[in-house]
């Protein structure tokens, strides 16, 4: 294996880098490799930084909605909290 630039694995802890060269190796063995490559290295940290492949992943517009109350509601202060739970509740309904 050639060796991992170290800029690629800037803020990267030891676990981490243990999980990066784990699921590196995991790419290998699937494309029959002996060898891990730099291909192998991207790939493996392209999934830990953005997460596996999500197939069929299409959300109908009602859950799109849940989604989104649910991300306002959390980023919310406090105060507004009680207004915005019962406008959410009213437009579950709708």
């Amino acid at each position: 294996m050639t060796h991992l630039h170290s800029s690629l694995a800037a803020g990267f802890t030891g676990a981490d880098l243990q999980n990066l060269m784990n699921e590196a190796a995991i790419f290998a063995a699937r494309r029959d490799l002996k060898e891990i490559s730099k291909e192998e290295v991207a790939d493996a940290l392209e999934r830990i930084v953005a997460g596996p492949e999500k197939k069929g992943a299409v959300m109908s517009d009602h859950k799109k909605k849940l989604v989104a109350y649910h991300e306002v509601i959390a980023r919310c202060p406090v105060t507004y909290l009680h207004t915005l739970s019962l406008f959410w509740q009213r437009a579950i309904l709708i």
